[in-house]
């Protein structure tokens, strides 16, 4: 029986050693997630309103696991788990680096806002703002007025009124009349996005703009209503109601696909219910009549941002007012196949190809008189 009681009691006094084992982990664990002291040139504590305040001034600095505090002023209050920062504020975590002109920190939810002249730097970019919301645990950033996003590693600038960061999503949201711009090394604007509403994905590899898109390269001009970015193939594809302009060219279609290479743009891909128009050069000595070319796909090859080459194809059909070099009209030229190629010299066409199954091309040159009552002017 006394062994019994022994045993009963060896049992009970090794259950509260594990019992306190694990409350002295639990508040160690706790000790860390506490803010600790680091630094301060003065402190003290008083009372307002019935409520504890604690004042810290003088290269405060702040620690809670990797996250380090720095400000001038720092104000916390106890019953509210809250922190204010003032003067100079800096916070620094493993993902990223926050400056302000003040802030607060709430504890118990982990979340922080910055104010004023607001500054939050990660892998490379930075964000600035009148406003910035960093949840911490969700490792999200809301920021408002005045937001600017900086990546120097794609070159890239992008402004609006707010905007969302993901860091686990590798998600950025930007709305407010958001602006998207590309700078070369040298600094030098190459490419402008503006619409209503920016998403970008993978950390900038990957955007997507939507509702009256335009996008200004070099002297191409784009619109539409639904626009992708993809960063690393060089590539904007433009959906639902999209519009290519460059010079005296505009494509139209369903689908309409911009490559370039090196920021250069390289080519133009359409398909779906297309339409490429050009007007002859502006010293014609008649009234101004479209050329056009309509088909089910169509590209076109850039060299120097001017285009050299036109391939149509699916039931390429080509209309061209055929004008000689003094300016004076000599009529249409009509022709369809299966793939027309047009080569371009010097913003003229020099040569036209067309390919088809044996007796299946078509064409018609017919004189300025016919040709004119059935053509479209172009006021």
């Amino acid at each position: 029986m006394r062994d019994y009681g022994l045993k009963i009691l060896s049992g009970l006094f090794l259950l509260c050693l594990i019992l306190r084992a694990g409350f002295d982990i639990t508040a160690q664990e706790k000790k860390k997630e506490r803010l600790e002291l680091i630094h301060a040139d003065d402190a003290e504590s008083y009372q307002k309103d019935g409520r504890m305040v604690r004042k810290f001034t003088g290269g405060v600095i702040f620690s809670q696991g990797e996250m380090k505090l720095f400000c001038d002023a720092l104000y916390n209050f106890p019953r509210r788990e809250e922190y204010l920062l003032l003067g100079h504020v800096r916070i620094t975590d493993a993902d990223y680096k926050l400056k302000a002109d003040s802030a607060r920190y709430f504890t118990k939810t982990k979340i922080f806002q910055a104010y004023g002249n607001v500054e939050l730097l990660s892998d490379g970019s930075q964000l600035d703002a009148k406003l910035v919301t960093y949840f911490q645990n969700e490792k999200r950033a809301v920021a408002e007025e005045n937001v600017k996003i900086l990546d120097h590693k794609q070159h890239v600038e992008i402004t609006g009124e707010r905007a969302e960061l993901e860091r686990r999503k590798n998600y950025t949201k930007i709305s407010g009349d958001p602006v998207f711009i590309q700078y070369d090394s040298a600094g030098r604007e190459e490419m402008r996005i503006i619409g209503e509403s920016m998403e970008s994905f993978e950390q900038g590899k990957r955007f997507e703009i939507k509702r009256n898109v335009k996008i200004t390269r070099d002297s191409t001009v784009a619109t539409c209503q639904l626009a992708m970015y993809h960063a690393d193939s060089e590539t904007i594809e433009l959906q639902e109601e999209p519009v290519a302009i460059n010079g005296k060219d505009k494509i139209t279609g369903e689908k309409i696909l911009l490559h370039m290479l090196d920021k250069k743009l390289q080519s133009i891909l359409v398909s779906g219910k297309l339409k490429y128009s050009s007007l002859p050069d502006s010293s014609t000595k008649i009234p101004v009549y479209e050329n056009y070319l309509t088909g089910q796909s169509i590209q076109l090859f850039f060299t120097n941002n001017e285009v050299n080459k036109v391939q149509v194809s699916g039931t390429a059909t080509s209309v061209y007012h055929v004008v000689n070099e003094q300016g004076i009209y000599q009529g249409e030229n009509w022709a369809q196949g299966d793939t027309i190629i047009i080569s371009i010299v010097k913003n003229g066409i020099d040569r036209i190809k067309i390919k088809s199954a044996p007796g299946s091309s078509q064409g018609k040159f017919t004189p300025p008189e016919i040709a004119a009552a059935d053509s479209v002017q172009i006021e």
